[in-house]
């Protein structure tokens, strides 16, 4: 009986040691100034959308937001408590670091009730150190929460719960519904019945989720969650081997290589929760291979069921094999290089801008960041359009015409929204997104209209 107790007892501190060593990569950034760590732009467009809904002002009908509420209904708690935005951005970011080591925990028990404690330990020290995880998850994005809501949903034994959290789960994120089809294959024939009431309490929590913002405009909110991303243009450059290139990205890869080392090795395992992430792992790299786009943060998804298979990997290795685990050295490697990494430009900024705006005064720029650094909010008023996710307005405004993201960007059509905002506005930032996002003769005009202060800074003549 003491034998027993005391292996227990040493993976449940093993499980505590990998729990705080995640969250001390997450936080350590963060720890040196809530900034240190570059701003994202998701981060700018999310809390400013959440801050603005606070306000009165809805998502979908009044500024466009292309991914479904249920991260806006994250954020309430924190908008609702009106910070000034600079501090309410710190205070989640803050906030995501405790998810991501929920997250840690979480897969552990997943690992555990598949494979046993010494896989499950594997399992949580990789998505620990996994790089493009420990970067989402010290920012305010997407993957991190639905990472949660699917972990919950495969750890629930009771279909009602696996239904609320795919629900809620598909309410932040359409690769939600990855996993309501991984689900859906695993599930018994036998137990039909129960797949369909799955899905429809599932749908039904998405619904009550999404409706209760997309009642006033449901048209637009079509439009902008399912519409566009069926329509998004691919970026000119992306050409297959580059996309997998991103999608197996060298810094991660040894987890990959360990995870299909476990996979591989699955043998005739009938467990639920197994074959359900190999089809979801399947189901989302189809996925990332067809996107039109591929950002970092989407390799935090991937990592779900990668780092799962590795813990797998890792124990079935056996000791003859045992040192390749040196190879995790290159993720952990990476991700603490990354550590003291800064934006000086962004910082600057900021404080360039505090010094020119005056009380009274509008600030807008095309990455919402740069206005939340300096305590204000994207504008508002009744006079222009209100822009808070340049990139998506543009490309919703190009309506799918043209197929490669620089063309979109070009047309005149998708010019006019931010173009009629920029010319309402008293102090502009035009950082590296206008010679991205705006054509030459935009540009052109606003030269007309408004004059240089300083910098990238202009001010309305």
């Amino acid at each position: 009986m003491t034998l027993p107790a005391t292996y227990r007892a040493r993976h449940s501190w093993a499980l505590v040691a990998v729990i705080v060593f995640a969250w001390l990569l997450r936080c350590t950034p963060l720890l040196m100034g809530p900034f240190h760590f570059p701003l994202d732009y998701d981060e700018g467009v999310h809390y400013a959308s959440a801050a603005l809904w606070q306000q009165g002002i809805m998502p979908y009908r009044d500024f466009v937001f292309v991914h479904p509420p249920g991260y806006l209904w994250a954020q309430w708690p924190l908008v609702a408590l009106n910070f000034e935005p600079s501090q309410g951005l710190a205070l989640g970011r803050w906030a995501m670091t405790l998810v991501g080591s929920l997250n840690v925990g979480l897969l552990w028990l997943l690992a555990r009730r598949c494979w046993g404690p010494t896989s499950a330990v594997a399992a949580a020290f990789c998505y620990a150190i996994y790089p493009e995880v420990v970067s989402a998850e010290r920012r305010m994005l997407l993957e991190p929460l639905l990472n949660t809501c699917v972990l919950s949903l495969l750890l629930s034994t009771r279909c009602r719960w696996a239904a609320w959290w795919a629900g809620l789960g598909l309410s932040i994120k359409a690769w939600g519904a990855l996993w309501l089809v991984a689900w859906s294959i695993v599930a018994p024939l036998r137990r039909w019945k129960l797949t369909l009431l799955f899905l429809a309490f599932a749908l039904l929590v998405t619904t009550v989720v999404c409706g209760s913002l997309a009642w006033t405009g449901p048209g637009e909110f079509f439009h902008q969650t399912v519409l566009f991303h069926l329509a998004r243009p691919r970026v000119s450059s992306y050409v297959l081997w580059v996309r997998l290139g991103h999608i197996f990205d060298f810094w991660h890869l040894p987890i990959t290589l360990l995870a299909l080392i476990g996979w591989l090795d699955r043998g005739r395992t009938r467990h639920p929760v197994a074959s359900c992430l190999s089809w979801g792992w399947g189901l989302l790299l189809l996925a990332l291979i067809a996107a039109p786009v591929h950002f970092e943060q989407y390799n935090t998804h991937l990592a779900l069921p990668e780092c799962f298979w590795a813990g797998h990997g890792l124990r079935r290795l056996g000791r003859t094999f045992r040192p390749l685990l040196v190879l995790l050295a290159v993720p952990l490697a990476h991700t603490l290089s990354v550590l003291p990494m800064s934006d000086p430009v962004q910082l600057e900024r900021a404080t360039r801008v505090r010094a020119w705006l005056q009380p009274g005064q509008q600030v807008f720029s095309l990455d919402p960041c740069d206005t939340l650094m300096v305590d204000e909010l994207p504008p508002h008023d009744e006079g222009a359009p209100v822009v808070v996710d340049s990139y998506g307005t543009m490309l919703l405004q190009d309506g799918g015409r043209h197929r490669v993201q620089s063309e979109a960007f070009r047309n005149p059509e998708a010019q006019l929204p931010v173009l009629r905002r920029m010319l309402d506005t008293d102090l502009l930032i035009l950082g590296k997104r206008a010679e991205d996002q705006l054509s030459l003769p935009t540009r052109q005009l606003l030269q007309l209209r408004m004059r240089r202060r300083d910098g990238d800074l202009w001010q309305r003549r």
